[in-house]
């Protein structure tokens, strides 16, 4: 048998300062869990990540720990795996044909220019995948909350037996 490596090492020691961060800090369970709803929605947006979790986290007074576990956790990998469903979503709202939305956006990313994103096209591509991504994570974020409150209670509660 193997002796295991750094990066397992490196792996287990960031899910057990996680789990402290989250379930160990003294705080109440909404506040946690609702700092970790709020740290998902706001990792879920390609580009604001922790920054913005955190600046919403002190305008609602929620757990900072929790914002950034929420955030770190779900920040870019998670918008890539959703982006479709976004834009999708976001065209539907607004009646547009979700294709030509991605084209907008792919045309963008292939040869990308600051100026381009105030340009009419582009700009009303943002308003549906914007939409989309609020939706797709409005709707993680309240799964998240309502699991992680749940969780968080049963472990107060088999804490205080």
């Amino acid at each position: 048998m193997k002796p295991p490596s750094k990066l397992t090492d490196r792996w287990k020691a960031s899910l057990k300062f996680l789990y402290h961060q989250l379930v160990e800090i003294n705080d109440t369970p909404h506040r946690k869990a609702m700092g970790l709803a709020i740290g998902v929605f706001c990792g879920i947006f390609p580009g604001t990540g922790p920054l913005a979790a955190l600046a919403v986290s002190l305008i609602l007074r929620v757990n900072r720990a929790a914002v950034l576990v929420g955030s770190v956790l779900t920040n870019s990998w998670l918008s890539l795996v959703v982006w479709g469903m976004a834009v999708k979503i976001g065209s539907l709202l607004q009646g547009e044909d979700w294709q030509k939305i991605q084209a907008a956006w792919q045309g963008l990313m292939k040869d990308f220019h600051w100026h381009a994103l105030i340009q009419g096209p582009i700009l009303h591509a943002l308003g549906s995948v914007v939409l989309g991504f609020m939706i797709v994570g409005g709707f993680l974020a309240l799964g998240v909350y309502g699991i992680a409150l749940w969780a968080l209670i049963l472990r107060q509660k088999s804490a205080q037996r």
